[in-house]
């Protein structure tokens, strides 16, 4: 279904990129890999693989090691801002009971950190804020893990923190109250990323198109059709996949790049027989990191200025 904006609506101007290889990056026998994310310094690549159990990294060296094998902790899992670890969702099992926690897996040797308790009622993801602090709701409340302290407290972040809560798009921040974004009344929001200046939220609305907005909850933009969005570095340019299905499984895939505002359109993969999925951006913003699920590897390619 449509939605109908009374808003300002920017409707995209469609331009191409240069055709160019991609670059294998990680590939295994027997495994699926799916959603790359690159380190804030660029040392480390973080994945996970089909069903999103456990978390995968890939070093400077090209080689793979298993940083966690949590079930669902691949599942929008997020890096720390200064590259020493991931923060996720993972998930434990009791027969048919799944009970989640919050959790920090450290990439120096350092013990696995809950900061959570278990429970089947903690359903939303965590965030790491512009600030740096680990941000996540329990109970109800909002609180914060300071990853220089290493102290959890109920309060918001340094900087601004954006979330998914009950189906609209929470923003917090230590200068403010919680603002409870609703852009579309009526329809539900998924996948809100921040950008990483704190100004924006990119989201999408279940069923229907990909959105930004001021992360005060002003300038609603209509991105047109798009799944799984991500910033580059700079806040200017996003990232995004268009899927097609036959209704049950994914039939063709392709990675997209537009501006902030929609005035930018790029299509950065156009193939017939690859199904390429999940973008990111690489830390420098040079790459956008994809997977291919005909193969189950990750892939990388060179961004382009948009012609």
């Amino acid at each position: 279904m449509r939605i109908a904006l009374t808003a300002l609506f920017l409707l995209a101007s469609f331009t191409s990129v240069e055709a160019q290889k991609a670059e294998k990056v990680a590939s295994e026998s027997g495994k699926i890999f799916i959603a790359p994310q690159e380190s804030p310094d660029g040392k480390f690549l973080a994945f996970t693989q089909e069903g999103y159990n456990g978390i995968l990294l890939l070093n400077e060296n090209k080689e793979i090691s298993l940083l966690t094998q949590d079930p669902a902790s691949g599942y929008g899992f997020k890096w720390l801002k200064d590259g020493s670890g991931i923060a996720a969702r993972s998930a434990k099992y009791t027969g048919y009971k799944r009970e989640n926690s919050i959790v920090v897996y450290s990439l120096k040797g350092e013990n696995t950190l809950q900061l959570s308790g278990l429970s089947s009622k903690l359903t939303i993801l965590p965030t790491v804020s512009t600030g740096g602090d680990v941000s996540f709701v329990e109970a109800g409340e909002v609180k914060s893990f300071n990853t220089f302290s290493k102290t959890t407290e109920v309060k918001a972040p340094s900087g601004i923190a954006a979330f998914i809560e009950n189906d609209k798009i929470s923003v917090v921040s230590e200068n403010r109250q919680k603002i409870v974004i609703d852009p579309v009344s009526g329809q539900r929001c998924i996948n809100a990323v921040l950008s990483p200046d704190g100004k924006k939220v990119v989201f999408e609305i279940l069923g229907g198109n990909l959105f930004v907005i001021n992360s005060d909850g002003t300038g609603l933009i209509d991105l047109g059709k798009g799944f799984r969005a991500s910033w580059s570095p700079d806040s200017k340019m996003i990232t995004y996949m268009i899927t097609e299905d036959d209704g049950h499984v994914i039939t063709s895939s392709d990675i997209f790049t537009i501006s902030f505002d929609g005035s930018k359109k790029s299509a950065v993969t156009s193939t017939t027989n690859i199904i390429e999925m999940n973008p990111s951006y690489s830390a420098n913003g040079e790459y956008i990191y994809f997977d291919n699920a005909n193969e189950g590897a990750i892939y990388r390619i060179k961004t382009e200025v948009v012609k």
